[in-house]
């Protein structure tokens, strides 16, 4: 079973649809550290889309999306949601969450 995500507590964040020349962008903080972080292009893709659906299905997303196929970029996408992990920006979704969207 492929692992599903969350955002964590203390985490805030406003999608900017128009974004900018590399399409739609996140912008993300942890809020007691108060650093805000700026996602674009398939970054803010993934983070967007870790929220509602699991690792398999961003995969195939962010592969249509670019243009390639999952086995493509199914490394980096495991590679930027572990890094989101690590950062606190996401955790793994117990069975028993929903989706969370704020």
């Amino acid at each position: 079973m492929q692992p599903a995500y969350v955002v964590p507590d203390g985490v805030a964040w406003v999608v900017d649809e128009d974004g900018g020349p590399h399409g739609p962008a996140v912008y993300l903080t942890r809020v007691r550290a108060g650093l805000p972080i700026a996602l674009e292009g398939p970054a803010a893709q993934i983070w967007d889309a870790a929220r509602s659906m699991p690792e398999d299905e961003i995969t195939a997303e962010v592969a249509l999306a670019t243009g390639q196929t999952p086995d493509t970029v199914r490394d980096s996408v495991e590679s930027f949601l572990r890094e989101l992990l690590r950062r606190g920006l996401l955790q793994v979704r117990e069975p028993d969450q929903g989706a969370v969207d704020g």
